[in-house]
């Protein structure tokens, strides 16, 4: 009897010893386990984070580009009403110039653009803005100024049928020189955007 409880005394023994083996490799692992736990929900956070931040990044930069398109349209849309509104009032201004205005519209527009040194036909329009005496004078003024540095110059007035409706048209051999309202508008138009540029964005 004494060696059975010897054996038996001996197993309990051994099986306490492997059950206290396995907690402590319990322990071992549940530490082991929980590290990793904690090292992957850190990282997974981390990451989490990267990437929330990246995307907030691109709906920023989406909402940025969206608005700055939107603001670009609204400015070109008020550029392009501002160019018209004074595209037609040049035009209005111009169709309404009085005696003395058109006057001096029309000889800056001789003393620039007639031939030097040439026989010049000029056609004025078919408005009644100059009369044939106004005209003359208007012809004499401009002959007299250029022929001081341009004695060759001569300067007649024509009677040709196709008359402009606005402004003059200046001819010599097969040169010809046209100044109508389209003309005149066209000129000032690259001006006027310019400026309308400047305008608006120096004051937004």
């Amino acid at each position: 009897m004494e060696g059975l409880e010897n054996i038996l005394n001996k197993i309990t023994q051994e099986v306490n010893t492997t059950i206290q083996q396995l907690k402590q490799d319990f322990e071992t692992k549940k530490v082991e386990l929980t590290q990793k736990y904690q090292l992957l929900t850190k990282e997974t956070k981390t990451q989490l984070e990267t990437e929330f931040n990246q995307n907030l990044e691109l709906v920023k930069k989406r909402v940025y580009t969206e608005k700055f398109i939107e603001y670009n349209k609204k400015v070109e849309q008020l550029k392009n009403e501002l160019y018209k509104t004074l595209i037609n009032r040049l035009k209005d201004e111009l169709y309404n110039l009085n005696g003395v205005q058109y006057y001096n519209l029309l000889k800056g527009i001789l003393l620039k653009n007639i031939f030097r040194n040439e026989v010049n036909y000029v056609v004025f329009d078919n408005s009644s803005k100059l009369k044939k005496d106004e005209q003359q004078k208007l012809i004499a003024e401009v002959e007299t100024e250029i022929k001081k540095e341009h004695p060759g110059t001569k300067i007649l007035i024509s009677e040709d049928v196709e008359k402009p409706d606005f402004g003059i048209k200046i001819i010599t051999g097969e040169k010809t020189k046209r100044f109508t309202i389209d003309g005149l508008v066209e000129t000032v138009k690259t001006y006027a955007e310019t400026e309308l540029n400047k305008l608006i964005f120096e004051n937004l």
